[in-house]
């Protein structure tokens, strides 16, 4: 039992400091020591047990107000920063900021329930957000929570149990060869179209084919290495913008070599005269920044492709390709045939079709597309760039 001054009991935990005031003392279902103060012991006592009973009744941690927002900008700095891929900081950052920092963020830690979680959840798919996405974003929340718990922040993580609607797995658009004549014939003069033919004829991902450098290929060898990707994403911190960066390729397998077989070595050479008229004419304003020195596929100015401009390209051209396919058939008295959307990834699926419609093995076409094991035909580890070159050798992807 505590004492005041004059030695009066004052009850468990209470007791009268040297100044006068009252202090009370207990220790938390954490084992942590909370003290409180006040100058009137009836004040005090009131304080004292409230403070005792929510913490035997408290369910959502050591009551410590934070926000979601708050905490996720901790959880980021101590548990990612340094530890993962800056492109992992940057999508982390880049789900949190788009779907979840303008409504669940602005709750404190220990408000949110499962219902709060779920509610959001299923907001992404009113919205038509894709299943892998959405799951992306419940598993980030579900890791950013489970730190929570382990910091004392809530005793249980409000994640677990929240519904998925079942995953409808969609059939990958690929070209049909009349699809893919008229596709090209309406892209000839756009600005990029070796871009796009250079996809198409390689299967090669967007971020590598915008990341390939000029000394990546050995045309006298006819050789052809994936290194990297390039991204253009958030950075890292909040208050920075999207920016252009490096980074691997997306597995082990996709650092790759193949051979460069006539088709594309004649769309890489295109493209190097291309690209020299365009130094030539840019002069002085052609990019001075050494880190984007050497790329294939730049700007008029020499400067790094944004993909969401690729994007906006080809669904231009769909939109035109539709356009005239309309006004054709009113013309001939029949219904209009749409050409669907498509986008860059597309191109890979196309090529990968291509390649079994020839005859090239299974394991060589994975082994170009740098597909990993798990779930892919064949074990290609040992293919070699010889067998890689027998196989396409004769390949033709864009020609009648």
């Amino acid at each position: 039992m505590g004492k005041d001054l004059k030695g009066k009991e004052l009850g468990k935990g209470i007791v009268q400091r040297p100044d006068g005031r009252y202090m009370a003392r207990y220790t938390d279902r954490f084992g942590r020591r909370r003290t409180i103060y006040n100058d009137k012991l009836r004040d005090l006592k009131r304080s004292f047990e409230e403070a005792v009973y929510k913490d035997m009744r408290e369910v959502n941690g050591n009551g410590i107000n934070i926000t979601l927002n708050e905490w996720f900008e901790i959880w980021l700095e101590t548990y990612k920063v340094n530890k993962v891929s800056p492109k992992t900081i940057y999508k982390n950052r880049s789900y949190y900021n788009s779907r979840v920092k303008g409504t669940l963020g602005c709750m404190y830690l220990k408000k949110i329930k499962l219902i709060d979680v779920q509610k959001l959840i299923n907001g992404l798919f009113d919205v038509g957000l894709g299943y892998n996405t959405i799951a992306n974003i419940r598993t980030l929340l579900s890791e950013i929570m489970n730190k929570a718990v382990a910091n004392d922040y809530i005793l249980k993580n409000p994640c677990k149990g929240i519904a998925m609607p079942k995953k409808v797995i969609k059939e990958s658009r690929v070209l049909t060869k009349e699809e893919q004549k008229i596709f090209f014939n309406y892209a000839e003069n756009y600005a990029h179209i070796n871009l796009l033919k250079f996809e198409v004829t390689t299967g090669c991902r967007i971020g590598e084919v915008l990341g390939l450098k000029w000394d990546d290929i050995d045309f006298e060898e006819r050789k052809l290495t994936i290194k990297r990707n390039l991204n253009y994403s958030k950075a890292l911190q909040p208050d920075e913008g999207s920016k252009f960066y490096f980074g691997e390729p997306k597995n082990e397998y996709s650092k790759r070599t193949f051979y460069v077989r006539d088709e594309v070595y004649n769309i890489l050479q295109n493209q190097k005269q291309k690209q020299l008229q365009m130094r030539l004419r840019k002069g002085d304003l052609w990019n001075k920044n050494k880190e984007w020195e050497g790329l294939v596929f730049t700007t008029v100015d020499g400067r790094p492709i944004n993909y969401g401009n690729i994007r906006e390209a080809i669904f231009s051209i769909v939109e035109q390709i539709n356009m005239v396919e309309i006004e054709m058939a009113k013309q001939e008295g029949r219904k209009p045939k749409k050409f669907e959307n498509l986008s860059t990834h597309t191109f890979r699926h196309t090529f990968s079709t291509r390649c079994l419609e020839h005859g090239v093995k299974p394991e060589v076409r994975d082994a170009i597309l740098g597909h990993s094991l798990g779930g892919m035909l064949g074990i290609y580890t040992h293919v070699t760039f010889e067998e890689i070159k027998s196989e396409t050798e004769n390949l033709w992807i864009l020609r009648d």
